[in-house]
C-alpha cells in the first residue's frame, strides 16, 4: 500500500497540473483515480518499491498529446524515494520548486521543453546522487549555481535554450561527459581547463569570448 506521504504528494501534483484539452489524445491522468486501492499500480507514471514511489514520469509522450499545463508544487519533495523525476513536453509554467534539493537519492531530472521560468535553484547542488539533469527548452533566467556543475555524480548537464547569464562556474566535475549550454545568455571567458571526460560539449549561440582551454 502507498505510503500516506506520498499520496498526499500525488494528490498535489494532480490539483496543480492538468491535461492539456485535446481531441482525440488521451489524458495522462484519467488513470490518477484517489478512490483507487493502490495507485502504485493503476497510476500513469509512477512506480513504487515497498509502497514509496521511486519514478515519476509526468505526461504520456504520446506523439498526439501536446502535454500538461499548470505549475510543479513544492510537495514533489515529499516524494524522498524518487530516483527518476521527469516532466515530457508540454507547457508547465512556474518555477523548478527549490525543495527538489531535498531528494537526495534522485538520479534523473528532466523538466525539458516546457515554460518554466525564474531561476535553476541552488539547492539542486545539494543532489549527490544525480547523473543527469535535463532543463533545455524552458525560459529559465539567472547565472548556473555554483555547485551544480562540480556534483560528484553528475555525468549529463544539458541547459540548452533557456535564458541563462553570467558565466559558467569554475572548477567543472571531472565526471561529466555530456555539457550542453547551446542558445543562453552566457557570457565572459570560456573556462581555462575542462575535464578531459567530456564527449560532448557546446557552448553555442551564447555571448562568451575566448579559447577553450585543453581538452
Amino acid at each position: 500500500k502507498i505510503s500516506s506521504v506520498d499520496l498526499q504528494a500525488l494528490t498535489a501534483i494532480k490539483n496543480s497540473l492538468t491535461d492539456v484539452p485535446s481531441r482525440g489524445a488521451t489524458a495522462f491522468f484519467s488513470t490518477w483515480d484517489f478512490a483507487a486501492p493502490d495507485p502504485c499500480s493503476t497510476f500513469s507514471g509512477v512506480t513504487c518499491t515497498s509502497g514509496r514511489v521511486t519514478t515519476l514520469t509526468l505526461g504520456t509522450g504520446l506523439s498526439d498529446s501536446p502535454g500538461l499545463a499548470g505549475s510543479l508544487p513544492p510537495s514533489l519533495a515529499d516524494l524522498t524515494e524518487l530516483t527518476q523525476l521527469i516532466l515530457l513536453p508540454g507547457i508547465v509554467t512556474g518555477p523548478i520548486p527549490f525543495q527538489l534539493g531535498r531528494l537526495a537519492n534522485v538520479r534523473v531530472i528532466s523538466l525539458t521543453n516546457n515554460r518554466l521560468t525564474g531561476p535553476i535553484p541552488q539547492t539542486l547542488s545539494l543532489l549527490s546522487n544525480l547523473h543527469t539533469l535535463d532543463l533545455s527548452y524552458n525560459r529559465l533566467t539567472g547565472s548556473i549555481p555554483p555547485g551544480l556543475t562540480r556534483l560528484p555524480a553528475l555525468k549529463v548537464l544539458i541547459l540548452a535554450s533557456n535564458s541563462l547569464s553570467g558565466e559558467l562556474p569554475h572548477n567543472v566535475s571531472s565526471q561529466l561527459l555530456h555539457l550542453d549550454l547551446k542558445r543562453n545568455k552566457l557570457t565572459g571567458p570560456l573556462p581555462p581547463s575542462l575535464p578531459t571526460t567530456l564527449r560532448y560539449l557546446s557552448f553555442s549561440e551564447n555571448e562568451m569570448s575566448g579559447l577553450i582551454g585543453s581538452l
